[in-house]
């Protein structure tokens, strides 16, 4: 007897409990942290990393750490999973390795390693969209810091002490966007599957074992129709034994 089900579909998305969520900024947070830990202690071994402004960027590395610590207390208080706080914090994420790579002793820095976070934190909360459009708003950022660097703003000030290497910059860029794009293909992924299972979930739960086949069936694909949104929903069933079938609709 063979099975398939045919509808609509139309995208829905899957209940996040308030544990999940505040256990992924958990997690982001530790990036974060870990992050800037690992740039101070760089640093400390080789502040050639940063150039003449080496006080600037432990000062700012240090504001980071205390940023990402704020952030953690944060969520664990049960007040950083809000969606405001959440695109307050996404836009900060962005803005901070902005200003790393200015006081850096060039554009091509080891800084823009920072941009990874909010293409982490864009995968992990959202989806491949969402990662895509953190990724073209970081790397617009990456190019306006360097247009003023570079500019004579940028040499009145002395931002750019080393040499600028536009092949170094544009691979710079162009991993920002790759690494974009994978986060973001392996966060629709996860999603997907998540979102299946969920539907199976919610199909299953709509089966009433007490109740007549018509009523189950009828049940499931009530259940099938509000969930994907869809106008109709129908199941074909076919007897290969008698060549006979049943639809119900």
């Amino acid at each position: 007897m063979g099975i398939s089900v045919a509808f609509r579909s139309a995208p829905f998305s899957v209940p996040h409990t308030a544990s999940e969520v505040q256990h992924r900024e958990r997690v982001l947070c530790g990036a974060r942290i870990f992050f800037a830990l690992c740039f101070l202690v760089a640093l400390h071994v080789d502040p050639v990393l940063a150039g003449s402004y080496a006080l600037t960027e432990h000062l700012l590395l240090f504001l980071y750490l205390v940023y990402s610590l704020v952030t953690l207390f944060w969520v664990r208080a049960d007040r950083g999973c809000e969606p405001r706080f959440l695109l307050l914090v996404h836009s900060a994420d962005i803005l901070w390795p902005a200003l790393m790579v200015l006081f850096a002793a060039e554009p091509n820095s080891l800084f823009c390693v920072f941009f990874a976070v909010p293409l982490m934190a864009a995968a992990f909360r959202w989806g491949l969209r969402e990662t895509l459009r953190t990724a073209l708003a970081s790397v617009m950022v990456f190019l306006s810091v360097a247009d003023f660097a570079t500019s004579r703003w940028g040499h009145q000030f002395h931002l750019l002490r080393g040499p600028f290497r536009l092949g170094t910059f544009s691979l710079e860029i162009i991993s920002i966007l790759i690494l974009g794009g994978v986060l973001g293909q392996l966060a629709e992924g996860e999603k997907k599957h998540r979102r299946e299972a969920f539907a199976i979930k919610k199909i299953i739960q709509k089966a009433d074992p007490e109740a007549d086949i018509s009523g189950t069936v009828e049940g499931v694909l009530a259940g099938v129709s509000r969930m994907f949104s869809a106008e109709r929903a129908t199941l074909v069933l076919n007897e290969q034994a008698t060549a006979r079938g049943l639809i119900w609709s």
